[in-house]
């Protein structure tokens, strides 16, 4: 009998206890949605200086409880308001402006404020502002109640170049004088814009290039008038409404596309010749280091053959400088960078079975391979011509693993910068100097960091608390790899 009331005891004793103990709190999807320690605090608006000396973010200010611009120095990690919501006023008593993209034009002498167009929240639209640092004044560029998008500073940082119901202008930012560089933008005319096959297979925003010096642009035109027309449900009202959109399906007729280089002193119009093949791509175009020349990317319709053409600028000839052809398609990135000898660039391509980095001459000669293995190169960041230093980030170390590296392109040393395994989000500096690096893994909420290119933490930028997630008491995530019954690895 006392046998039997002990081990009731004990296991009362015991229960009672547990229930004493804190329990883990339930984790709900709503709580994984709403609960802002789950995404952790972040640098947002990173904008480097020119020199790669000092960098730029936006913060809430206290003062005007706007968002304002801040300035951060690389070497002694001050930091000061540089632009204020105060500052961001085109009349006195107006309220704060408020930030929703700002850029630094080349020469620092200028801020362009955009808002965001509703379609796509990557393509900045409406008014445009500028904010002149050493006046401190805030005025609008190109008023206009028709849809303005696409904004493009020159590399002098004195024009502006934009799209105005589908026709492309330049805007000069001291004087405000607009020089309207095409006329025949229509709803089916599409001047310096894209239409969705662009924007949504190509990832691509922005249909205007300048050229190095300033004096020239290149931009798209698309005519999609013989693109059929599709009706989407829109079900965000009351009432049932329908986006009218054009849309190739396959087999149909996409728009035919062609390249336009004016010259903006004139404004004369140039348009390059493409070949007589007219059912065709032009995935990106870009400016060399020579001024005179435009690469242009052709691609076919089946996506699996591709040409790099080499366009004059004066006169629109072109020159095929290489072909790539793949059995399934080619993938389209921005891994083109032409170095300042005017002789050399470097290109990523997939043809050996990875992505890889490659150096060739503008004759289409390929003078190496620079990256090799069964990896890929993901992003090419920048190209340290001093040091003949290429920066880019890549899976080496593993699938589920982004690192920085950087590779000499002319001993072909590869060296991992990155030391923690997860993903780092890298920002490089445009001095190649520094990064900042947005890190985080399965088990760690990103955080941020400052590192100098060697690899040496200079300082912690934000770092979030992981505390927050030991009350949920989570299983740590593993990750396994395992063969299928044919052999793949996954």
């Amino acid at each position: 009998m006392i046998k039997s009331s002990v081990k009731f005891l004990l296991y009362f004793v015991l229960l009672f206890s547990y229930e004493l103990l804190p329990q883990p709190k339930e984790l709900t999807v709503e709580l994984i949605q709403t609960n802002k320690d789950f995404f952790g605090k972040n640098l947002s608006g990173v904008q480097w200086f020119s020199g790669g000396e000092k960098f730029s973010f936006l913060k809430r200010d206290s003062e005007t409880k706007a968002t304002a611009i801040y300035e951060h120095d690389v070497k002694t990690g001050d930091e000061k308001i540089l632009v204020s919501g105060n500052d961001l006023k085109l009349k006195p008593g107006d309220k704060p402006f408020g930030i929703q993209n700002y850029e630094w034009l080349p020469n620092e002498k200028y801020i362009l404020f955009t808002g965001t167009l509703p379609a796509r929240s990557l393509k900045t639209g409406g008014a445009f502002y500028i904010y002149e640092i050493a006046k401190k004044k805030f005025f609008e560029l190109a008023s206009s109640e028709k849809t303005q998008q696409n904004a493009s500073f020159s590399p002098d940082g004195e024009k502006l170049a934009f799209v105005r119901d589908n026709n492309v202008f330049v805007v000069d930012i001291q004087s405000k004088k607009e020089t309207q560089i095409t006329f025949d933008g229509s709803e089916t005319l599409l001047n310096g814009n894209f239409d969705w096959v662009y924007e949504e297979e190509f990832s691509i925003i922005n249909g205007i290039e300048w050229s190095p010096d300033s004096k020239r642009i290149a931009f798209w035109q698309l005519d999609q008038s013989q693109v059929p027309e599709i009706h989407i449900a829109k079900w965000d009202s009351l009432y049932l409404n329908f986006l009218d959109m054009r849309y190739p399906k396959a087999g149909t007729r996409g728009s035919s596309v062609k390249i336009g280089i004016a010259e903006i002193a004139s404004p004369k119009i140039t348009w390059v010749d493409l070949g007589k093949e007219s059912d065709i791509y032009i995935p990106r175009i870009k400016f060399t280091a020579d001024a005179n020349l435009l690469a242009v990317q052709r691609l076919n319709r089946l996506q699996n053959k591709l040409d790099l053409l080499f366009a004059d600028a004066a006169t629109g000839k072109t020159k095929t400088v290489f072909t790539e052809n793949d059995s399934c398609w080619i993938d389209i990135n921005d891994n083109l960078n032409f170095l300042k000898d005017k002789k050399h660039f470097v290109w990523t391509s997939a043809k050996d079975g990875f992505e890889h980095i490659y150096l060739f001459d503008y004759n289409g000669k390929q003078i190496k391979q620079l990256t090799k293995g069964n990896f890929e190169v993901d992003k090419i960041l920048g190209v340290d011509e001093t040091n003949k230093q290429i920066f880019f980030t890549s899976n080496e170390r593993s699938t589920v693993n982004s690192d920085l590296y950087s590779v000499n392109y002319e001993s072909s040393k590869r060296v991992r910068i990155t030391e923690e395994k997860g993903t780092h989000g890298v920002n490089l500096s445009p001095n190649q100097k520094y990064f900042i690096d947005r890190y985080s893994n399965a088990n760690l909420i990103g955080s941020t960091y400052l590192y100098n290119t060697s690899g040496d933490k200079i300082r912690n930028l934000v770092v979030n608390d992981m505390s927050v997630f030991k009350e949920y008491n989570l299983s740590p995530v593993e990750f396994f790899r395992f063969k299928t019954t044919d052999g793949v690895e996954l």
